[in-house]
């Protein structure tokens, strides 16, 4: 990421591209391999994303002074909206692509799997 997005992109498009990576991408895909990663991998991922909520799986509430939902066993139910979601997507689409240009792995996978935007939760 440092060394292509600190080259290409204005330093706030940089910052959210790595807090896409941080939040979502390597907690979700981190421990699979490209070259092992599959489209039906990235399609499990992303419906995990769309449908889970993002409160308790990232521990928000917990971090809260006052707890007001799943660390007080009340789920706030708050997955990603349509517009996050989508842009995580691509930042995975310009990651895969730029490792594909680079000859990490031989396809982008990410091409297999529809644009969740578009697709209904």
């Amino acid at each position: 990421m440092e060394s292509v997005a600190v080259h290409r992109l204005r330093e706030n498009t940089r910052t959210r591209y790595t807090a896409v990576v941080r939040l979502y991408l390597i907690p979700g895909l981190g421990k699979k391999r490209l070259a092992k990663l599959t489209a039906k991998d990235v399609r499990t991922w992303l419906d995990q994303l769309r449908t889970t909520c993002q409160c308790c799986a990232r521990g928000i509430d917990t971090t809260r002074d006052q707890p007001q939902c799943c660390a007080v066993g009340t789920c706030c139910r708050k997955p990603l909206s349509p517009l996050m979601l989508a842009y995580v997507h691509s930042v995975l689409k310009s990651a895969l692509e730029h490792a594909v240009r680079e000859e990490g792995i031989p396809r982008n996978v990410r091409m297999g799997t529809p644009d969740p935007a578009a697709s209904n939760p």
